[in-house]
């Protein structure tokens, strides 16, 4: 590999890798993000102030057989800015890392909604090695909102498509999409 050593081959691209562990039936990684400072998510000012840390576990794909889990070493920063509002933020990390909030690393997230749309969400979940369920592979929240950042078309997502529980089979959710009310608008 050329300027890349394995530590950084098995890990996304925007972390800093501290340490690999290989156990029986997992891949354990440590890692942290590669920028000193953060910007506050409220007045979009550059912070270094370091409030304190914690850790943020993430699922990632396999290797080499193995489930490889990621410990994120997470900052949460005070704003320098007298007039903002927000005090205390938690830094975010590069968007090809994780989403905000996440417990699946971006590359990971990709996969599985890849498999969900292209075997449909009960035999997806029975192929794919993480444990995810059928709705989570579909694309949907556990609010009823859509979480894949793809789906272009907002107002068709919030006027159109609604996720609406079926009382008939109250395990199954049901989708229902008004689409001439969205068309004659």
């Amino acid at each position: 590999m050329h300027g890349r050593g394995f530590r950084e081959a098995i890990a996304p691209t925007g972390l800093v890798i501290d340490t690999v562990e290989y156990a029986a039936d997992q891949i354990l990684i440590t890692g942290r993000s590669r920028f000193r400072v953060s910007i506050c998510p409220n007045c979009c000012r550059p912070s270094a102030r370091v409030h304190s840390r914690y850790h943020r576990t993430l699922a990632d794909l396999p290797s080499h057989g193995r489930p490889v889990r990621i410990t994120l070493v997470a900052r949460r920063f005070r704003c320098a800015t007298s007039r903002c509002t927000t005090r205390i933020f938690v830094e975010r990390f590069p968007p090809d890392v994780t989403a905000t909030f996440a417990r699946r690393t971006t590359r990971l997230d990709s996969i599985l909604h890849h498999l969900g749309l292209a075997l449909g969400g009960r035999p997806a979940a029975s192929l794919a090695a993480p444990p995810a369920d059928a709705g989570e592979l579909m694309g949907w929240k556990g609010n009823g909102r859509r979480r894949w950042p793809c789906w272009k078309n907002e107002r068709l997502l919030k006027e159109g498509c609604r996720p609406e529980l079926d009382v008939r089979a109250p395990s199954y959710e049901k989708f229902k999409c008004n689409l001439r009310q969205f068309l004659t608008r």
